[in-house]
């Protein structure tokens, strides 16, 4: 007798979200993707009719995407079923890992397969939300994790055994830093400028990116110089210079004395009074992109005839796992990062710089992928999407609340649009002051072109215009007001808009020979009113929003992002 099985591994977010290191997300990721495969291979050792729905994989062994948390296969044999948990995750020799993922597993009989599949994925369901999931805590006393705070802490690495493992999980990978991002097409563009200063710190440091920063440099020699002897040593230890350090045994007179050579090579480079090198920034992004209302296309909600939902999900799975395997060939030699490509949700890190050209990269294969075939098909009463979300992080800040914020962001965005295919930006300014837009990518890649432009036209903009509509606009209660009163004020505010905007002309604007501040002017205001026909929230108009898209395209016009195709080439650093 045949059965459909479903099978989902869990938790993902929350312990990706335990992340200190690229190399710590990276391997979260790894674990769940490998918890994965180890099941397909149990299953198959076990029953070799086994057939895979979802994921669509050939050969588990030679895939190159990540595998998803949620199977869907016919099978035979279900004596072992009770015993897989244990078997899987026993092969990670790691005892506590099952306290951290939960497997849940259900099984129908197969009979017609459209009603078998939505009992089983009632049953799975019903399994997930009775299920008491809590947090694994050591009940040992000692300090606890610095990482997880969970945890004792094995060794001197402040770490407990589990965020160690997964730290140490894949070796071989060849993980770059989050200051390494944050300044990889910074360094390209000035590797001419920073010859010197490059050769001193590579002589010093295994890990160079975070001594570019003249005010680390500086606040770093202070340390050192005013410190006694045993302060020194856990100023070395705190501020994690030891482990960049070639020489760990270097004496402290030697590495204040390395740092001053290397304090003045950089003030020689940013201070200098003709060509002086513009200092880093020190940001760096998350990308993150779900696959819109996944469930319901697997479930046949849009399927024209209900009888081809097995050949659907098979088709919708293929679709998926290419589009996955197609995202990590692009990037796998640029300097935009994928840390999980699963086909239905997918994560990277990369420079600011690169965004704009990694969000259009992503789009142009998710259309000719996934949306171009199910589009094609005729099988289906509704266009596929995605909805994505984008967090601006400095690199002094913790990666766990940027990793938080871009998934509650990505939930956010996934509610606001009746249609999805949307897009949220969070920029986080510190730990406290956090700035968030939402827009569909309609208008989204309308905000991208006047982003471009832009460059054209700086010499003669302010940005005041935005403080300006915020102030004249921000004591109006936009939740109660009424159509005509709504408006009448959305009226209102596109002439104040506009009379703001072109209070930057003046004698500046006789100089605009080309009409280049005319014609971006007018795509200004075209934005303007398109983002707010696009900005009602439960019936209201969101001014919060509204002045949140504006001050944040304000901070991403300090960036020079990279033009098409630039941060697709392979990084040289």
């Amino acid at each position: 007798m045949s059965y459909l099985l479903g099978i989902t591994v869990g938790p993902i977010q929350t312990n990706i979200q335990k992340s200190r290191k690229l190399r710590d997300l990276y391997n979260s990721s790894k674990i769940v993707s490998d918890i994965m495969k180890k099941i397909i291979k149990y299953l198959k050792i076990k029953d070799d009719k086994l057939k895979i729905i979802y994921p669509s994989i050939k050969d588990v062994n030679n895939t190159r995407i990540d595998i998803t948390n949620y199977l869907i296969c016919e099978i035979n044999n279900i004596k072992h079923l009770k015993e897989m948990r244990e078997k899987v995750l026993g092969e990670f020799k790691i005892s506590v890992l099952e306290e951290i993922y939960f497997m849940f597993w259900a099984v129908e009989p197969l009979e017609e397969y459209s009603k078998t599949y939505k009992k089983l994925t009632k049953k799975l369901r019903s399994i997930k939300n009775t299920y008491e999931f809590q947090n694994y805590k050591d009940s040992r006393i000692g300090k606890k994790c610095s990482l997880c705070g969970e945890g004792i802490r094995e060794d001197k690495s402040k770490l407990c055994k589990v965020c160690n493992y997964k730290r140490e999980y894949d070796k071989e990978g060849n993980y770059k830093s989050i200051y390494d991002i944050s300044i990889d097409v910074w360094k390209e563009n000035n590797n001419n400028e920073l010859e010197n200063v490059n050769n001193k710190l590579e002589n010093l440091f295994n890990n160079t990116a975070r001594y570019y920063s003249l005010d680390t440099v500086l606040n770093l020699i202070k340390l050192l110089e005013t410190a006694d002897r045993k302060k020194v040593k856990k100023i070395r230890e705190e501020k994690e210079i030891d482990e960049d350090l070639k020489n760990t045994k270097m004496e402290d007179w030697q590495l204040i004395e390395n740092l001053t050579d290397i304090k003045h090579e950089l003030q020689n480079i940013y201070l200098r009074d003709e060509k002086s090198v513009k200092k880093p920034h020190y940001k760096y992004c998350f990308i993150q992109i779900d696959v819109d209302n996944l469930g319901k296309w697997i479930s046949g909600k849009y399927n024209y005839e209900e009888d081809n939902l097995k050949e659907n999900q098979i088709q919708i799975s293929k679709d998926l796992c290419s589009f996955a395997y197609k995202l990590k060939e692009k990037f796998k030699n640029s300097k935009t990062k994928v840390i999980y490509a699963g086909g239905d949700d997918f994560l990277a890190v990369l420079p600011v710089e690169c965004l704009l050209d990694t969000l259009k990269i992503i789009e142009k294969i998710f259309k000719s992928t996934i949306q171009g075939d199910i589009d094609t098909s005729l099988n289906y009463s509704e266009t596929i999407s995605y909805s994505a979300s984008v967090t601006f992080v400095n690199c002094k800040d913790e990666m766990s609340l940027a990793l938080r914020k871009n998934r509650e962001a990505l939930e956010k965005v996934k509610n606001r649009y009746y249609s999805k295919n949307g897009i949220c930006i969070n920029y986080i300014i510190n730990t406290s002051k956090i700035i968030n837009m939402f827009l569909s990518k309609d208008y989204f890649n309308e905000y991208v072109d006047n982003l471009r432009y832009f460059k054209k036209v700086e010499k003669y903009m302010s940005f005041t215009y935005i403080d300006a509509i915020e102030n004249e606009f921000n004591k109006i209660k936009f939740e109660d007001l009424e159509i005509d009163d709504f408006l009448n004020i959305k009226e209102m505010l596109i002439l104040e808009f506009k009379r703001y905007l072109e209070k930057n002309k003046g004698p500046k604007y006789r100089n605009d020979i080309n009409g280049k501040l005319s014609e971006y002017f007018r795509m200004h205001i075209k934005l303007f009113e398109n983002i707010i026909n696009n900005n009602e929230f439960d019936g209201k108009i969101d001014f919060i929003n509204l002045i949140n898209c504006f001050k944040i395209y304000e901070k991403l016009t300090d960036f020079d992002f990279q033009k098409e195709e630039r941060c697709d080439e392979a990084s040289k650093n």
